[in-house]
């Protein structure tokens, strides 16, 4: 189950609980402890998606580099070729050094693109996980006070 839900459902269950004289709240412990359990679970599965975003990103970052390789190959093939055919040197150097730095700039925009990809999904799993520690950390906090107050 989506761990998001999972903290809805927890939170739903503080609201609905039955509130007690000086604003404290009677909450069904086993439920609360059902709820956590099941956000236990679920979270390995967040991990997972954060290592294979991270698998991705490193997926990205392999091909550009690549891609920016084979494009400086290709650059200095062109400028190889056109010193050999061409009487015009300095057209050459030019145009060679316009394809190495427009590699250079293709290859910096798409890694760019993927870190800002893997750190918007990383953040948005951080944020999860934080959101249901601190849910947890309330709801355990409650329960405590609960059972100190017995």
């Amino acid at each position: 189950m989506d761990i998001l839900k999972l903290m809805d459902r927890l939170e739903e269950l503080m609201e609905s609980s039955r509130t007690m004289p000086f604003g404290k709240k009677l909450i069904d412990e086993d439920k609360v402890f059902v709820l956590i359990n099941r956000i236990r679970a679920a979270l390995p599965e967040e991990i997972k998606q954060a290592k294979q975003i991270s698998k991705e990103r490193e997926k990205i970052l392999f091909q550009a580099q690549e891609e920016a390789d084979a494009i400086l190959v290709d650059a200095r093939q062109k400028v190889e070729q056109m010193i050999v055919e061409s009487e015009v040197i300095r057209a050459a150097e030019r145009e060679a050094g316009r394809i190495v730095q427009e590699a250079e700039i293709r290859a910096s925009e798409t890694r760019a693109g993927a870190d800002r990809y893997a750190g918007d999904v990383l953040s948005r799993v951080g944020n999860y996980l934080d959101r249901a520690q601190s849910t947890i950390s309330t709801a355990l906090g409650e329960l405590q006070s609960h059972k100190s107050e017995d």
